[in-house]
């Protein structure tokens, strides 16, 4: 699917309903107003069990995109206790990315 022809928005909308299709329990959150890094959830908000975060990231990852990944998954942890967190992002990696994100997951394993 050529994502570039879609909105963030709507990028968000589809997550949402996918997700939703996967996991009939879960919850999309409104971000206008700060989302802690939650764009959708499995459990009640104050109790997540599972968090879907959305990325409309087109091009290669590089330093800022980074930075926000890891941001947005400092937030939900420090905002909720965490059980599972799943990042979704519009493409496939690269093998830099894959290594940056096999990191990211040994720094945030329990």
């Amino acid at each position: 699917m050529d994502f570039s022809l879609l909105s963030e928005k709507k990028f968000s909308e589809m997550c949402n309903q996918l997700i939703k299709a996967e996991y009939p329990n879960s919850k999309p959150v409104e971000g206008s107003g700060g989302d802690e890094g939650v764009d959708s959830f499995i459990g009640d908000f104050d109790d997540i069990i599972k968090v879907f975060q959305y990325k409309f990231f087109l091009k290669p990852i590089r330093n800022p995109q980074q930075n926000q990944i890891k941001q947005s998954l400092s937030t939900v942890k420090e905002k909720h206790d965490l059980f599972e967190w799943t990042l979704v992002l519009p493409r496939n990696f690269t093998p830099r990315e894959i290594r940056l994100f096999s990191q990211l997951q040994r720094d945030n394993s329990k």
